[in-house]
């Protein structure tokens, strides 16, 4: 094994845990949000104008950007890495 394909594993091995960090990330968030519904919107609405819906909207809005970041930046990349780690190692 050379230099490239040593750092092209700890660049995967780091791009997989952040991916599972924001998994967990997202779980805790959703955790947070349905545990603490009422007491979440009523601390919000005190510092913003901001409807129940509003909120709920920012919210699902908020998780379903970090899945897609997550996904795009983390996990796409782990995957590519794995596939040029595979096929340099068949050469």
């Amino acid at each position: 094994m050379n230099d490239t394909d040593a750092v092209l594993k700890q660049i995967s091995g780091i791009l997989l845990r952040s991916f599972i960090v924001a998994i967990v990330l997202l779980i805790l968030w959703l955790a947070i949000y349905l545990v603490m519904g009422d007491y979440w919107y009523a601390s919000h609405s005190k510092w913003f104008d901001i409807t129940e819906h509003e909120l709920t909207l920012l919210n699902y809005s908020g998780m379903g950007l970090l899945k897609i970041l997550a996904f795009c930046f983390f996990l796409c990349p782990f995957v590519a890495i794995k596939t040029a780690i595979r096929s340099r190692k068949k050469k």
